[in-house]
């Protein structure tokens, strides 16, 4: 989730974050607006990625992956690594946006000329076709990716009741002042800036459509009065996984959050070794369906 400040706040909200909406023909979430990001690749976990990444910094920001006292197998490092370069790699694709900095100075990545922007844009290209490899991209630019760029935000599992099941993990940066979006028109057909607030306004007039895991993230962070207090917010706390389980509450399809009233007696799975209540439990405990739209209650 790329967060930049608003150039004139107003009452939606100090800071917007950029949405990417999905090509239509995609045959997961076609048409929806969802936050840029993809799947992990083998080549993300590779020895040759892994020179990529600032060491010292990786491991106190590996350490946050997973809860010392959480029951389910721990993300060892090389998931770890992967789960980093996975969603720079990720929003490099989908939004042309680059978190990574250069060897030489430390300093985030700046793409400002005309004939830098066609070079990465280039570069993105081949990555898509798979004619080179992510971590060719970052030795030939001489790059290295800093961890301490992406900072752990949520880690949703699709419930048991669905199809399709995908385990994961979301991550807030800022977006660097000296790079600007360029969707690819694959995989993402535009993008635009929105505050949270005024994201979840664009839906609720039916302008815009968004899946409930993104509508509840979206609503966590507008609770937050600025990207500084997301941060601190999303760097004080231990990260629990959260899946959902899916029934019906006064007659309505309800997706509900494990610290749910109904959730314990509603059929499926869950992540077991949690305590109770979730420790991450903050706002609304449900998502029901109403008319065409969801809305977060409880």
């Amino acid at each position: 989730m790329l967060l930049r400040p608003r150039l004139q706040t107003d009452h939606l909200g100090a800071f917007e974050l950029f949405l990417v909406k999905r090509a239509a023909r995609s045959g997961f979430m076609g048409g929806m607006y969802v936050f840029p990001g993809g799947k992990l690749d083998p080549s993300d976990q590779s020895g040759v990625i892994k020179s990529t990444i600032s060491e010292n910094d990786f491991l106190d920001w590996h350490d946050r992956l997973h809860s010392s006292d959480f029951t389910n197998p721990a993300v060892d490092e090389s998931l770890g690594r992967g789960l980093l370069v996975a969603s720079v790699r990720e929003v490099f694709e989908e939004a042309g946006v680059l978190l990574a900095k250069a060897q030489a100075t430390g300093r985030v990545l700046e793409i400002e000329s005309e004939q830098t922007k066609a070079r990465f844009l280039e570069w993105r290209d081949k990555l898509a076709r798979g004619d080179c490899l992510f971590s060719e991209i970052l030795m030939a630019e001489d790059l290295f990716l800093d961890p301490t760029m992406l900072t752990y935000f949520a880690h949703w599992i699709t419930p048991s009741r669905e199809k399709r099941r995908y385990d994961t993990r979301f991550f807030v940066a800022y977006q660097p002042s000296r790079q600007e979006p360029v969707v690819d028109e694959h995989e993402a057909e535009e993008g635009v800036w929105r505050s949270p607030l005024e994201a979840i306004s664009d839906y609720r007039r039916g302008e815009i459509s968004l899946a409930p895991p993104t509508l509840r993230i979206l609503e966590d962070l507008g609770s937050k009065a600025s990207i500084s207090k997301i941060m601190d917010w999303a760097a004080a706390r231990d990260v629990w996984p959260i899946m959902p389980r899916v029934g019906t509450v006064d007659e309505q399809i309800a997706i509900l959050l494990p610290w749910d009233p109904h959730f314990e007696s509603t059929e499926g799975e869950k992540v077991e070794g949690l305590p109770y209540p979730h420790p991450n439990a903050e706002g609304p405990s449900r998502v029901v369906l109403e008319g065409q739209q969801w809305n977060s209650r409880g």
